[in-house]
């Protein structure tokens, strides 16, 4: 059951219109005195045509199509007034109506436009296309109507075309070129084309060919930046969990001091913890760096096999420098000299296959 809207603040004119489309048992029939309660019906009710005096208290007809437009919300609106069809135009012509009417009129009239708005109405289902071919076979058929899109994370928006040629976007708040640009980059897209007559102007200036080749270059960057972001959130999100690691191991490690995994080219630490809050694990980490960079380099130069890890100690303090991923990081651990090493490299153990798995 199609439902419409009719908004006009003539009680009597309403309590007609109620009487004559109730005998229509296909239409659902809304009814608002204002524009502020004709929008909470089209956000809750979401009718399929609105009916709609300009003339009104609180919020006027131009006012409340002017938010509509602010909020993105599209629906076809026929416009019904007395005060001259010229001056009504004029005033809301960039707002897409479907028709005009003018006081007085018929009811029978208006219930046989409306009627062929809605019956003008079809509408397809389409999954597995993308919005790019969708747009070149409605150009080559000749189409006029509506593309509702959606995707897999929830985007939506809409394109509309006259005859073929797209007219405008709408994607959020953002409209226009960029609009029909996000919508192309939208993966696995669902969409419901309404075949409907619309008065959308055409904001979209040029050749259909000429806009989307423009629309696809900013696509393909989006496409790209978001690929781009997405790697960097997985690394922000690997940096957090080893972070975590390294919190887990300094609760284990026995006199604690330091525990840091080390990116040996720059010697700068992803991740670590220090039991003295003051103390920057970042200095010494080049410096450790180095050393076993060094290291590696004499093991190879004396042909004694691969070099997993050294140990430097001192009369407070037992450095444990130990190499992960072939020797492209190291997880540096720094104990108190009562420590055994023992313990360390068995409390290590539990640790190190999850380190390296982020690496």
């Amino acid at each position: 059951m199609k439902r419409v809207l009719f908004v006009d603040d003539d009680e009597d004119f309403l309590s007609n219109i109620k009487e004559y489309f109730e005998k229509d048992k296909e239409l659902e029939c809304l009814f608002a005195h204002d524009g502020l309660q004709a929008l909470k019906i089209i956000e809750e009710k979401h009718p399929s045509l609105m009916v709609l005096d300009l003339k009104m208290p609180v919020m006027d007809g131009a006012k409340l199509l002017a938010e509509l437009f602010n909020r993105k919300i599209w629906l076809p609106v026929i416009v019904v007034t007395a005060y001259g069809l010229s001056m009504a135009k004029q005033e809301i012509e960039k707002y897409g109506i479907a028709g005009y009417l003018e006081k007085p009129l018929s009811l029978s009239e208006l219930h046989y436009r409306t009627r062929e708005l809605l019956n003008d109405e079809r509408q397809d289902q389409i999954e597995g296309f993308s919005i790019l071919t969708l747009i070149q076979s409605i150009e080559l058929e000749g189409k006029t109507g509506v593309l509702e899109i959606k995707g897999n994370e929830g985007f939506w928006g809409k394109i509309f075309f006259r005859n073929g040629k797209v007219l405008d976007a709408e994607h959020g708040d953002i409209s226009g070129l960029e609009a029909l640009a996000r919508l192309l980059a939208i993966e696995n897209p669902k969409v419901k084309i309404i075949y409907i007559n619309h008065n959308k102007k055409d904001f979209l200036k040029g050749t259909n060919i000429g806009n989307l080749m423009q629309a696809l270059k900013i696509a393909d960057e989006l496409k790209e930046n978001k690929k781009k972001n997405k790697k960097k959130e997985e690394k922000m999100g690997k940096l957090e969990e080893l972070q975590e690691l390294q919190n887990s191991l300094a609760d284990e490690l026995p006199y604690f001091k330091a525990c840091a995994v080390v990116s040996v080219d720059d010697g700068l630490p992803l991740a670590g913890v220090s039991a003295d809050t003051s103390y920057d694990v970042s200095v010494p980490s080049g410096a450790f760096a180095d050393a076993f960079k060094s290291v590696v380099k004499a093991y190879e130069y004396s042909q004694w096999g691969p070099m997993n890890e050294f140990l430097a100690t001192g009369p407070e303090t037992i450095v444990l420098v130990i190499g992960l991923k072939g020797g492209k990081f190291y997880q540096g651990i720094s104990v108190g000299s009562k420590a055994t090493l023992g313990m360390v490299r068995v409390i290590y153990s539990k640790y190190k296959d999850k380190i390296e798995a982020l690496l």
